[in-house]
């Protein structure tokens, strides 16, 4: 059935279902609408819901989720596989009227699962009226390297899955890649998700950075030099060099990812995250916005500049990001310290006092103890000083310093806290990474001492830069 597609230049690509196949196969399935999604990206002028956004509308009306997720168009489909046989039916649906415009179904034995992706990718690019010549796409980037390997790519479309939910799901992401790696010792993309993970995995784990880094600089240059024109390959190497406080490398090679995936709102928000870990706030915000429009339901990247923006000092817009941050996911780990600092900033110090400790220690605790201290109750306030103290002292609580670093500001201890600073910077630890070392407005009383500037000369940053 083909029925031309009038004016449809944005999209919903939804998870593809797994029909009668086992866990494996949900992961193929899933991994096809997500690759079919990545292509699609490239194609000058279409717009694409990103794959966070379109994950919880698998299976549901076409006209609703047009409405959901403001989008013309609607591609879904199912995917069968038994042994190395793959029978995959798609469709693209109207979302305005709920007209089927075009459906067709794939049968073959797999030699290179990409080969099915490319050919659901061109039938879908001809029903839009955009052109699409060959293995060469309209921007001259060429295809990604696959693998002709099916075990391989199954193991890369889990480790992937588990790259995303992040937390300790990372070490099993890495296991999972490596082995595809293994698999297949020219797989690209599967080098790249070892980069990517290896990359956040410090920033999520007690995983010491010096541990990780070494092997995942590796993997993202083997990446690059299986394939440059892969923009996962281009997030894992700008990730891991900035461990080497390399920003202005870090900042090409995310700029290169950008260049092959427009719409890649990872690429956008890791850009962010570096002008922002670099002092580069004024450029941070707009970017990390750029990562919210692309993809509206990750609370990832909301979370990320709700952070931003209250330590600029834009506490509305940043609790109404914290609020959107809650509706998306609701689990997110930095939703609620981000909601205490926002109450602090704004002088509502009863409001932290609501918020639990056990929701993110140290940060929240820091600002339950700073509010009794507004208040003026100094015997909660020293309670909790002395009780994170402690906490903080505890084998493997604080490794690389950045916690103590933060503590001891604010109870305004220059010497421990510039010790503290001085110890996360050697060791490349969160205080950087996470919380972003020049604009964390706790050492703003830091400022007038040559210290500070001494620590960004050693970071390789400059002063945030805020306007």
């Amino acid at each position: 059935m083909e029925t031309a597609a009038p004016g449809i230049h944005s999209l919903a690509v939804l998870p593809f279902r797994n029909i009668g196949g086992d866990t494996a196969n949900a992961y193929f399935a899933e991994g096809m609408s997500d690759e079919i999604t990545v292509e699609l990206t490239r194609v000058p002028g279409l717009v694409l819901a990103s794959r966070n956004s379109v994950a919880k509308y698998q299976g549901m009306d076409p006209t609703q989720v047009g409405k959901a997720l403001n989008v013309g168009g609607v591609i879904d489909g199912m995917v069968r596989r038994a042994g190395d046989r793959i029978r995959l039916t798609a469709q693209l649906t109207d979302a305005s009227s709920g007209r089927v415009l075009w459906t067709d179904t794939y049968e073959q034995k797999v030699q290179n699962v990409f080969d099915v992706q490319d050919s659901v990718t061109k039938a879908i690019v001809k029903q839009l009226k955009l052109k699409l010549s060959g293995v060469q796409l309209a921007s001259g980037i060429p295809n990604p390297q696959g693998t002709s390997d099916l075990e391989a790519y199954d193991l890369y479309l889990r480790g992937r899955y588990l790259l995303a939910r992040r937390g300790r799901h990372l070490y099993q992401a890495l296991q999972l890649f490596e082995a595809a790696t293994k698999k297949d010792t020219t797989f690209a993309r599967a080098y790249a998700g070892y980069a990517m993970t290896a990359s956040v995995l410090p920033q999520y784990t007690s995983t010491p950075t010096d541990s990780i880094f070494p092997i995942g600089l590796k993997a993202a240059q083997r990446a690059i030099d299986l394939d440059p024109n892969l923009a996962d390959a281009h997030l894992g190497l700008g990730n891991m060099i900035q461990y080497e406080f390399k920003w202005e490398e870090a900042e090409r090679h995310f700029r290169r990812a950008i260049a092959i995936e427009p719409n890649n709102a990872q690429a956008h928000q890791w850009l962010g995250d570096m002008y922002w870990i670099s002092g580069r706030a004024s450029e941070s915000v707009p970017e990390i916005r750029k990562a919210v429009a692309l993809d509206p339901l990750a609370g990832a990247i909301r979370a990320d500049l709700a952070g931003t923006l209250f330590n600029v000092g834009r506490l509305d817009e940043a609790m109404e990001q914290t609020r959107r941050t809650f509706e998306v996911d609701s689990a997110f780990p930095y939703n609620t310290p981000n909601l205490a600092v926002i109450h602090y900033l704004r002088g509502a110090y009863d409001s932290v006092l609501t918020i639990k400790t056990d929701a993110y220690p140290p940060w929240v605790t820091i600002f339950r103890m700073l509010s009794y201290e507004k208040l003026g109750d100094r015997a909660n306030f020293a309670l909790l000083r002395d009780s994170l103290a402690t906490a903080l002292r505890r084998p493997g609580e604080d490794n690389d310093g950045s916690r103590r670093a933060l503590y001891f500001a604010a109870i305004r201890n220059v010497d421990s806290t510039f010790f503290y600073i001085d110890r996360a910077i050697t060791k490349r630890g969160g205080l950087i990474y996470n919380a972003g070392l020049p604009c964390v407005f706790l050492f703003n009383f830091l400022h007038d001492d040559p210290r500070w500037d001494a620590a960004l000369k050693r970071l390789r940053a400059r002063r945030c830069n805020v306007a």
